[in-house]
């Protein structure tokens, strides 16, 4: 691989992994065809906006903890086909993890 090439890790949302498969396929191939280098790492889960939503803050804390360790443990660019996903780590980790120290 060129040293100027770009390399992502694809998070896969689980909206795109359990509903729109094909979108994740698409997003991989629109990718690859621009040149990126797309890995995909196997432990990311859920990055938790569901039990938010619905006010369950302690779930929403572990399943945001558990889908954002896959994230600290890579390296490069992550590539987030989901802008709930995005929003979620970007802006809403930052209330759900000040909340308790």
């Amino acid at each position: 691989m060129p040293a100027d090439k770009i390399k992502v890790s694809l998070f896969a949302t689980c909206i795109i992994d359990q509903l729109y498969p094909q979108v994740g396929v698409s997003v991989v191939n629109t990718l690859r065809r621009l040149g990126v280098d797309v890995d995909f790492p196997m432990e990311q889960t859920c990055c938790g906006p569901a039990p938010v939503q619905l006010g369950l803050y302690q779930r929403g804390e572990q399943a945001g903890g558990e889908g954002s360790s896959a994230l600290l443990r890579a390296t490069g660019t992550w590539w987030f086909p989901s802008g709930s996903c995005t929003a979620m780590m970007r802006v809403f980790y930052h209330d759900l993890f000040r909340r308790d120290p």
